[in-house]
């Protein structure tokens, strides 16, 4: 890409330069023109102020005739001048049109060049950010060949290059909030159920106390509350390592399908 812009500079350059060195062609035809112009006039003023002349008696007949002769062949080729110079006027105008959408089209050039410049000056710096970002990771090429596929799909079928990393560092990031965001969700409304079967352990039906009278005991050091997670894990692996009695097998099923379901699913979760 680089490439690409620095080419397209140099063809912008070279064709702001041919069309200058046109441009100073015209001029200089323009003002020859001018000059021709000038003389031009200057002739059909003097036939002028000849054919005006009335003092005959002065004059040579002879000579005068031949004069007039050789004047009246200049008017004629002034009249042809006249026309050649009319037809310059319109060349003219014509040069002077072109050279008007010659510059619109230099200044547009200067301007695609300046913001080429202004791009490449921006992908130099994302390129040399890119590589010192490289430089300080550990092991860069494992790292991306492992998260590669994850963001590729956001890819959505384009070619990953500088100019489309920032949207996608947009859309990566509000994934990533979108996901944590959900993953909070459930982590809160886990924490909430878990805190009340810790709860329900704590305080369990008249049923469970009168068959396990000392249970307020066993529990009294435990709280609903997520920061004695492990303190229940532990009462929960102190009670299945204990010989208990085939009665308790009831009590055992409702801690599986309870506590240690919410426990599991909550460091998945967790994980995640």
């Amino acid at each position: 890409m680089g490439w690409d812009n620095k080419e397209t500079i140099l063809a912008a350059q070279k064709t702001a330069k041919e069309t200058e060195e046109q441009v100073q062609n015209w001029n200089r035809q323009i003002r020859q023109s001018k000059i021709d112009r000038n003389a031009l006039q200057t002739k059909r003023d003097t036939l002028t102020r000849l054919l005006n002349f009335d003092n005959f008696a002065e004059i040579d007949w002879k000579t005068s005739n031949k004069t007039v002769l050789d004047l009246k062949s200049q008017k004629e080729n002034l009249s042809k001048s006249s026309n050649q110079l009319q037809t310059l006027q319109q060349q003219l105008a014509t040069v002077k049109q072109d050279i008007d959408a010659r510059e619109r089209e230099r200044e547009r050039y200067v301007s695609d060049k300046t913001r080429l410049e202004s791009r490449l000056e921006m992908y130099v710096e994302q390129i040399r950010l890119s590589e010192e970002f490289l430089s300080t990771t550990q092991q860069p090429t494992q790292n991306w060949e492992s998260f590669r596929p994850k963001i590729e799909p956001l890819f959505e079928g384009k070619e990953p290059q500088i100019s489309n990393i920032a949207a996608l560092e947009t859309k990566v990031a509000k994934q990533i909030a979108d996901t944590k965001e959900q993953k909070q969700k459930e982590v809160a409304q886990l924490e909430r159920r878990l805190t009340l079967d810790m709860q329900k352990f704590i305080n369990p039906t008249p049923e469970i106390l009168g068959k396990y009278p000392n249970w307020s005991a066993d529990v009294l050091n435990l709280k609903a509350d997520m920061d004695y997670l492990n303190e229940f894990e532990d009462f929960y692996k102190k009670l299945s390592e204990e010989d208990l009695p085939k009665h308790q097998k009831r009590f055992k099923e409702w801690l599986n399908e309870r506590l240690i379901l919410i426990l599991s699913n909550f460091k998945t979760i967790l994980g995640k």
